[in-house]
């Protein structure tokens, strides 16, 4: 892994790390994250991660917030558990597979074949004038007096 990253003590630095277990185990966990989490609990996980990280790599191991998202990801990780086939070519770890009883992706649901599968389009405009009700009301009292509105 070739990683430049800010030293708490201001110097920014590279460095070349060999971590090919880490790796594999990482990129596999972070799938069935992603397979099992909700679209909410993903996106703010990855903060979390990151913070997490800066803690202990800042040497605050017994820093109360650490204990705190400890126990959020322990939490969340109660429900990752599955398998992953992981390619590996180049230095890379790849997801090519992956399988959870917990998963929350269903093909069935998912899929747009001629039937619309499980999921019905006719409910997308709605859902999309709900959805953008605020962006658009935010948009055009921005642009009042532009001609844009």
């Amino acid at each position: 892994m070739d990683h430049v990253e800010d030293r708490i003590v201001g110097l920014k630095v590279r460095d070349l790390y060999e971590v090919p277990a880490a790796t594999i185990l990482l990129t596999a966990h972070a799938e069935l994250e992603k397979l099992v989490g909700t679209i909410h609990q993903n996106r703010f996980k990855r903060g979390l991660d990151e913070q997490w990280a800066f803690l202990v790599y800042a040497g605050l191991w017994y820093e109360p917030l650490r204990e705190d998202l400890d126990a959020y990801m322990n939490s969340v990780n109660e429900q990752v558990t599955g398998e992953i086939t992981i390619r590996l070519y180049k230095g890379r770890a790849s997801a090519v597979a992956r399988s959870s009883p917990n998963a929350l992706y269903d093909q069935a649901l998912a899929s747009f074949g001629e039937s619309g599968g499980l999921f019905s389009q006719q409910s997308s405009p709605g859902f999309i004038e709900l959805w953008s009700l605020q962006t658009r009301m935010a948009y055009r009292i921005r642009n009042r007096g532009t001609g844009d509105a």
